[in-house]
């Protein structure tokens, strides 16, 4: 790709993007919502055609009158519409499209699946290939698909915003199918949001941002932390030279000499747009916090402000239509209804605001919630809350938050019962909060953990407040 330029409704969404995919490699384009990311997922996928610039399949110029990246050029593109045919076979699938007659004619079953199953051995895959493409789950319709594009004599594999294969328990079989065919000098373009436990086989990661390329990172130099800070063109405290609350105009919420049975005496500030953390000794004084921002606990001296007005809410409902809102992913189950579909228990917040549970919410905004969901999390049982692993539960009970409105999400001790792939997921949605402009606060007990994931702490040691620091000098004092 060579100076591609997209316009969508008078505004540009691609300006000026570079690409290039050699052989064998294995590359990721990497960027956030609003990034012109989605804009070159389409672009890949053929529902959109670029306004300028040269795209080249083979050293051969694509024109833009009939622009479209077909796999007979040797690119093979799977997205949200690359699906197995649901009434034919396994075997049927992998061989639909293989040998082309004018006559039409079909070859045997016995043929199609001494095909399949030599394709499917060769990746190691043990795959009923006589289950009809509906009733399979979708990594392994991904798989499939790789699969396939291998027989086909892919040159290069696109994939479009593809699963997170932290959602899926699969993911190092997809990962593993990925290394055959690197091996094989097909080439690989990750274009996402989210780099899931790929970071080890990418040769290189491609960062847009603002619809341009903010930056090329390559397999000995890049770090997942690195990268989301490129996409998200954040200074860090480090560069700016100042500590957060030296900050003017950023503050959202602030407690000011706060005092409690729990604590003797508290004054914090919360800035827009920042995860900070909240440390204690003590699970007391946590609770005792979370409680009086929340609005559970009334009989405190101090005072707090929200967006420079005076907050003192007297119930969590009072707190939730302030805008402040709060996760306990160990005490989830207090917050769902496990009968109820996933969609429905996502707006079950809703629902309560409305009164009733038979008040309906808008429709659109319901077909949003269930399109993102089965967008986010392909491969997971949907239906009903309680198919759901309790894992999964925890990820969206702090996911749900996302389709919310609000300005604070304080969550309770997110590390305590997530292993490293569904902690890295939480840090996701938590970074997809601060995108929209939420304040996030973690109280937890466990400090390493929030210097990895935060950018301010606050640490409370004997009922005492003793230090505000950045989580980045925090680490240079260890």
């Amino acid at each position: 790709m060579e100076h591609i330029c997209v316009n969508k409704k008078g505004r540009s969404v691609l300006e000026d993007f570079k690409l290039n995919i050699f052989e064998g490699e294995c590359n990721a384009v990497f960027g956030f919502s609003g990034s012109g990311i989605r804009e070159l997922g389409e672009i890949f996928s053929g529902r959109l055609r670029p306004d300028s610039g040269r795209v080249l399949v083979n050293e051969k110029e694509i024109s833009f009158s009939e622009f479209i990246i077909s796999e007979p050029s040797g690119v093979f593109v799977i997205d949200n519409n690359t699906v197995l045919l649901p009434e034919l076979t396994v075997a049927e699938n992998m061989f639909f499209g293989r040998v082309r007659n004018i006559l039409g004619l079909k070859p045997a079953r016995k043929d199609q699946e001494a095909y399949a199953s030599h394709l499917l051995s060769r990746f190691g895959l043990d795959i009923n290939i006589r289950r009809k493409g509906r009733d399979l789950p979708y990594y392994e319709m991904l798989m499939i698909c790789l699969v396939r594009a291998y027989a086909r004599n892919a040159k290069l594999v696109v994939l479009v915003d593809p699963p997170g294969l932290r959602d899926i328990r699969q993911g190092e079989e997809i990962v593993r199918i990925l290394k055959i065919l690197k091996k094989e000098g097909i080439a690989i373009l990750w274009v996402c949001h989210r780099l899931d436990r790929i970071e080890n086989i990418l040769d290189g990661v491609f960062v847009i941002r603002a619809g341009k390329n903010a930056g090329t990172r390559y397999h000995e130099s890049f770090n997942l932390r690195e990268l989301t800070s490129l996409a998200e063109n954040r200074r860090t405290h480090r560069e700016t030279g100042k500590m957060p609350s030296e900050k003017n105009g950023d503050t959202v919420f602030e407690i000011r000499n706060l005092r409690y049975r729990e604590f003797r005496e508290l004054s914090l500030s919360f800035r827009k747009g920042c995860i900070t953390g909240i440390n204690a000794n003590e699970p007391e004084v946590l609770a005792a916090i979370r409680q009086i921002m929340c609005g559970e606990v009334s009989e405190y001296e101090g005072r707090m402000r929200l967006l420079g007005e005076d907050y003192s809410p007297c119930s969590y409902e009072e707190a939730v239509i302030r805008g402040v809102q709060q996760v306990d992913v160990l005490r989830y189950e207090n917050s769902v209804m496990p009968r109820m579909s996933v969609v429905d228990n996502m707006l079950l917040q809703n629902y309560w605001q409305q009164k009733s549970l038979l008040s309906p919410v808008n429709k659109s905004w319901h077909k949003h919630v269930k399109t993102q969901l089965m967008q986010r999390h392909r491969g997971w049982k949907l239906d009903r809350w309680e198919d759901l692993e309790p894992w999964q539960q925890q990820i969206l009970i702090l996911e749900r938050n996302l389709f919310r409105p609000g300005k604070i999400v304080i969550v309770t001790e997110p590390f305590a019962t997530f292993d490293t792939d569904t902690l890295n997921m939480a840090t996701d949605i938590l970074r997809e909060m601060l995108e929209m402009d939420k304040t996030v606060i973690i109280l937890s007990l466990n400090l390493r953990n929030l210097t990895e994931i935060c950018e301010e702490i606050n640490i409370i040691k004997d009922r005492e407040q003793i230090l505000h620091v950045c989580a980045d000098e925090y680490k240079k004092l260890l």
